[in-house]
């Protein structure tokens, strides 16, 4: 449990470099399946521009097992807009301090070992149930 946890606080501090507000559109969900569906094709902001509202809410809809919010695209929107004027000046003059497709990699590393920790919990929670 404890390296789930680390994992979670580290994908936090990512974002708070790459795009400060768009964790917190998630609110109590940000690790849910569709928040990790999202963060594995979206943390570049530039990208969640390029997409849009109305696609970024049908890309939502398809990875719930619920209609999500509806403001939830136009948050998560917002907050990638709110990026992409942070780091306007630097992208122009290539000077960003970090690589989206790093980031990309570093963060689908980070979920994929969340997504394993948990089944392995999963499955000893199983184990441990048919003892008692």
């Amino acid at each position: 449990m404890q390296s789930i946890s680390t994992r979670k606080t580290r994908i936090e501090a990512f974002f708070t470099t790459i795009n400060p507000l768009l964790i917190e559109c998630f609110g109590e969900r940000k690790f849910t399946r569709y928040s990790k569906a999202f963060l594995r094709h979206y943390a570049d902001s530039h990208k969640v521009v390029r997409f849009g509202v109305k696609r970024l809410a049908t890309f939502l809809a398809n990875h719930v097992w619920s209609t999500p919010e509806a403001s939830l695209a136009v948050w998560l929107y917002e907050a990638s807009q709110s990026a992409v004027n942070i780091y306007c000046e630097a992208k122009a003059s290539d000077t960003l301090p970090f690589s989206a497709k790093q980031f990309q990699k570093e963060l689908n590393i980070e979920l994929n070992l969340i997504e394993f920790e948990e089944e392995k919990i999963k499955y000893l929670d199983k184990k441990i149930a048919t003892l008692y």
